[in-house]
């Protein structure tokens, strides 16, 4: 489960005291580090997938289904990367998953520790139905 950070909890609060309407904040944008990010870890999208760019998560794609038990989860497999470059001989290793609002920058909205793996030149990285759940509480 990842961590929220303060600015979407900041967000969530003042819409429930009524200060703010909250803004739809799509798309979410995933990437993946090789540490947490308060640790110094540095993103690995452009080794897994040959491109800096995150993977944009879109709801009418990815969470066509609603909220359930303060828990939202993926309706379609994430394929994130189908083939890893060429450059891969040696691997990569990725350890953390984080969410955040922008394709670069950005604010991050939660982050957290998954399985270590590394992948080589050809291998596959896909989130099936259901392996990506955003939760609160």
């Amino acid at each position: 489960m990842a961590t929220l950070q303060a600015y979407p909890n900041n967000i969530y609060l003042e819409w429930i005291v009524g200060k703010t309407t909250a803004p739809a904040i799509t798309p979410l944008y995933l990437t993946f580090a090789d540490k947490l990010f308060a640790q110094g870890g540095v993103e690995v999208m452009s080794e897994l997938t040959g491109s800096a760019n995150r993977i944009a998560l879109t709801p009418a794609t990815y969470f066509t289904q609603p909220a359930v038990d303060s828990r939202i989860q993926n309706t379609v497999n994430i394929d994130i990367t189908t083939n890893c470059p060429t450059v891969l001989a040696a691997g990569i290793t990725f350890a953390t998953a984080s969410l955040f609002d922008a394709n670069s920058g950005g604010n991050m909205f939660g982050e957290t520790p998954v399985q270590p793996r590394t992948l080589y030149t050809g291998d596959s990285l896909i989130i099936l139905v259901g392996g990506l759940n955003l939760i609160i509480g």
